[in-house]
């Protein structure tokens, strides 16, 4: 819903930490307290409370995101984010229906020069994209079997 949030997002994927995210010195003071009595409980040899926060951020945390694969926006996040890419597992919950893999053809052939070709001409092309796609999916099935 927000982009500005991906920021923090690709901060707490990449180190743990979500920049300025205590406002206040003395949340962030009882944060450190409190992961020193941890640290202490656990009979843990650490001596940087903060630090010992993080790690258990990194371990513990797991978040589920859930991106449009149509258009331009997926792409140009995974570039101006890279943890997105870097720091998480993707997977294609779904197989892509035949008017999304058409659209994404539309999109990616948009700006190449078929010298004049006729609009006909470019929806053949258009829809040999989707029919490849869908060809490697049944192949790739076939394979695995």
């Amino acid at each position: 819903m927000e982009e500005a949030f991906l920021e923090d997002i690709n901060n707490l994927l990449n180190t743990g930490e979500v920049p300025d995210l205590f406002e206040k010195k003395d949340d962030l003071d009882d944060l450190k307290r409190e992961m020193g009595e941890q640290i202490i409980k656990l009979k843990l040899d650490i001596s940087d409370s903060w630090k010992f926060f993080v790690e258990r951020v990194k371990t513990h945390l797991h978040l589920c995101l859930a991106f449009s694969p149509v258009g331009e926006m997926l792409r140009i996040r995974m570039r101006l984010f890279p943890s997105l890419v870097n720091c998480c597992t993707i997977n294609w919950l779904n197989p892509w229906p035949d008017d999304a893999l058409l659209s994404v053809s539309k999109i990616f052939l948009k700006d190449m020069d078929f010298e004049g070709a006729s609009k006909k001409v470019m929806d053949s092309l258009y829809r040999i994209c989707v029919s490849t796609h869908q060809s490697v999916i049944r192949s790739a099935k076939l394979f695995e079997q």
